[in-house]
Parts: C-alpha cells; sequence; structure tokens
C-alpha cells in the first residue's frame, strides 16, 4: 500500500465507522442503516435445470447492522478497488417477494411469501472494484465488481406464505435431486451483488470524482 492507499484506507474506514455510530438516523444524505429497509427490486429471472420463472422482491428489511465491526479494510487507489472484512454479531433480515416458477417444465407454482432469516457471527470477506467515468463534464466513480463469502456460525430461515398443492408437492420430492442448488444459489448471489452495488452506486454518484479523492485525501 502507498500512502495515499493508507490514508484513503483509514477516512473509508472512518466514514463506516460514522454510519455505524449514526446507523438509526443515517449521515451525509445515506439512509438510516438499522434497520435499513427498501422497495422497487428489478425482477429476478430464474434459469436453472428443473426450475424457471420469475422471482419480483417487493421490499427488504435488514437489522443488526449496528452491530458491524470492521476487521480489514484496504483501499487501492490506482486500481480502484477495495479489500473489506467485517463481523455482524447479529443479522436478521426479511423480505417479502412474489415468485411464478414452472418445476420440471410442467408444474407450475405462484408463491407470495416471506423469507425470515436470523444470522448469528457472521463474518463477511469482500472486494468490490470500480472505475472512473470520463464520459460527463464532471466524473465521478463507479463501483462495477463485487465478490464476496461468508460465514455464519448459525443461520435460520423460514418462509411463510408457501400454499402448494399435493401434486406439486410430490413433484418437489421426485425432482429435488436433479436440482443443482449450486446454480440456483449462483444466480441469487449474482443478483444480491448487483443490488448491493446499485445502492452504493446511487450514493457515491452523488458526488464528483475530485470531491471523492478530496475526501479520501484529505486535500
Amino acid at each position: 500500500m502507498t500512502a495515499d492507499d493508507a490514508k484513503a484506507s483509514y477516512n473509508v474506514r472512518k466514514l463506516l465507522e460514522d454510519l455505524r455510530d449514526s446507523s438509526s438516523t443515517g449521515l451525509y444524505g445515506i439512509p438510516p442503516l438499522d434497520p435499513y429497509t427498501h422497495s422497487k427490486f428489478p425482477t429476478l429471472p430464474i434459469s436453472v435445470p428443473y426450475v424457471s420463472g420469475t422471482v419480483d422482491v417487493t421490499d427488504v428489511k435488514l437489522t443488526g447492522l449496528s452491530g458491524i465491526k470492521i476487521a480489514v479494510l484496504e483501499v487501492h487507489l490506482d486500481s480502484v478497488r477495495a479489500d473489506l472484512t467485517f463481523t455482524v454479531p447479529l443479522l436478521k433480515g426479511e423480505v417479502n417477494f412474489n415468485a411464478d416458477l414452472l418445476l420440471g417444465g410442467l408444474f407450475s407454482m405462484s408463491i407470495e411469501g416471506t423469507l425470515r432469516a436470523e444470522l448469528q457471527n457472521v463474518m463477511v470477506e469482500c472486494s468490490i472494484g470500480g472505475h472512473l467515468n470520463t464520459s460527463s463534464s464532471e466524473p465521478s466513480y463507479t463501483l462495477s465488481a463485487l465478490q464476496a463469502h461468508y460465514h455464519a456460525d448459525h443461520m435460520k430461515v423460514s418462509i411463510e406464505g408457501l400454499d402448494i398443492d399435493e401434486d406439486i408437492v410430490e413433484a418437489i420430492e421426485s425432482y429435488k435431486s436433479n436440482i443443482n442448488l449450486g446454480d440456483l444459489t449462483k444466480t441469487v448471489d449474482s443478483y444480491v451483488s448487483n443490488q448491493v452495488l446499485s445502492q452504493i452506486n446511487e450514493i457515491i454518484q452523488k458526488f464528483s470524482a475530485e470531491q471523492v479523492k478530496t475526501y479520501l485525501l484529505d486535500v
């Protein structure tokens, strides 16, 4: 890391800690993070072997982000990249959704439900990459890549609102060994990553590249 990288890393850490400490009210035009609520998500298309269709997420609520502790944060200015590791003691999520799915190309399912999740002792390791937009008169930064891995000591998940006909339940039982959960997980993980990037970009694109550099480097 260069001296400028170290200075930028310190200032980003301080910003995130200030946001954490103001998580119930928000800060610098950034909305409250605990609870974090959002709606109007784009449709999630599902296309994996034996399962296809769409999922519309109507709204999301997360609680527990005020407990974030940053373990590692490194900003690399030349490559427009940040590496971050953080922990959360308890994270709860509630997702309301509508799904229209086709199982095995034969059995259709329409679901209006709520997914609830509770994760204890969460650790997230992620790398975020971006680039400088110079197409406009006032250049700005955009984040374009997110790779993340997480671990939770304990996870509890429930789905409410499932009202599935008996023949579909039997079909699920017969097809479940053929459904590749890895493919489904990749689809969902990619969707979540894109939404996280979208939310962050909504914030940072309010500021010019010059304003961002001034904040990061105290110049």
